[in-house]
């Protein structure tokens, strides 16, 4: 579901800094589910492969911050270590 809103933000100062707020996102993360809910409740099912248009799959590698996705990998190793000997 893409959501029409333009993109609003604008600058929130607090103890920590100053940061970007998005408010087309935080519209999209309420929007969005209500949306599917009422779908839901209107027909009573909703296909999950009719909210993506597109139906490209998504690499996480594509969203995260690469800082991010290095970080997340190494936790993931870590766990996959820690697992290997139960199996």
């Amino acid at each position: 579901m893409n959501s029409s809103f333009p993109k609003a933000a604008f600058l929130q100062k607090n103890a920590n800094g100053t940061f970007r707020v998005e408010l087309n996102m935080a519209c999209s993360a309420l929007i969005d589910p209500s949306a599917i809910v009422l779908e839901s409740h209107k027909s009573g099912y909703v296909d999950l492969h009719d909210l993506d248009e597109d139906r490209q799959p998504y690499e996480l590698a594509e969203l995260v911050p690469a800082d991010d996705m290095r970080e997340l990998a190494e936790k993931a190793k870590m766990i996959a270590d820690e697992l290997a000997p139960l199996s």
